[in-house]
């Protein structure tokens, strides 16, 4: 599945447990005729991609 539209917010890395397990999580707010905000969660190594992008950015994320 795709979502496409506007990131709304992006939250900072949280790192939970003795392994420092990494979470981030944005925020998107979709281009459809009735918009949604979406939010969707990057994992571990993953959360790095986000630090390219700001608020307001359009953006494309495939998600599982």
């Amino acid at each position: 599945m795709e979502v496409t539209g506007k990131l709304k917010q992006i939250d900072e890395t949280k790192k939970f447990g003795s392994k420092e397990f990494k979470k981030r999580e944005c925020r998107v707010t979709t281009n459809e005729q009735y918009p949604q905000i979406k939010p969707i969660d990057f994992f571990q190594d993953k959360c790095e991609l986000l630090v390219s992008y700001k608020i307001g950015d359009d953006v494309k994320i495939s998600i599982n």
